[in-house]
């Protein structure tokens, strides 16, 4: 759904997907458009209940 959004503001891709990491590990992506927008996506560990999920943004 962000990615439709993001694309319905016609910005235009100045760098495409790539890992970012934390001690090593593979934490997410990230993908750069125009006008400074990043995008970034999170690996959330299978481990963690789906209830869970919302709170790491929001601690």
């Amino acid at each position: 759904m962000e990615e439709s959004w993001i694309k319905s503001l016609g910005f235009s891709i100045v760098d495409d997907w790539r890992p970012w990491s934390v001690d090593g590990q593979v934490a997410g992506f990230t993908r750069m458009y125009s006008n400074n927008l990043t995008f970034a996506t999170i690996k959330i560990p299978s481990f963690i209940e789906r209830e869970n999920e919302f709170r790491l943004g929001h601690e």
